[in-house]
């Protein structure tokens, strides 16, 4: 009897596992087909470390540079042109890279400075 049990017990445990893995695929093939809402591509913006006013590190210009490739790439996320918008995320990637480029020769110029600050400390 206790076997009988623990077949039955092992059975609902794989049927409810397979019921949860269906709801799962269900969840993602509606995830996956969902349209974007209406807002999408004007909501969507760089986090809070990398808008204007929040002390940004590296060049201004680039810094112009990279929220003009923001300001495009949302104007353009949205339409059916696949080719602006991937020129759109070039453009963003192109800017981000000269910013990180920047940011590292800034670092690099002032390592020498705070490794002789530290040994003096």
């Amino acid at each position: 009897m206790p076997q009988t049990r623990t077949r039955r017990s092992e059975q609902r445990v794989l049927d409810d596992f397979r019921g949860a893995l269906e709801k799962w695929r269900d969840a993602l093939e509606s995830h996956r087909m969902a349209p974007p809402d209406q807002n999408f591509a004007a909501d969507s913006r760089p986090p809070y470390e990398l808008q204007p006013g929040t002390g940004r590190r590296g060049p201004a210009e680039l810094w112009r540079r990279f929220d003009a490739a923001v300001a495009s790439l949302s104007a353009v996320a949205t339409g059916r042109d696949i080719v602006t918008v991937a020129h759109a995320y070039d453009d963003l990637a192109e800017a981000a890279a000269e910013i990180a480029d920047a940011v590292k020769k800034e670092d690099l110029a002032g390592a020498p400075r705070r490794a002789r600050r530290a040994r003096s400390a």
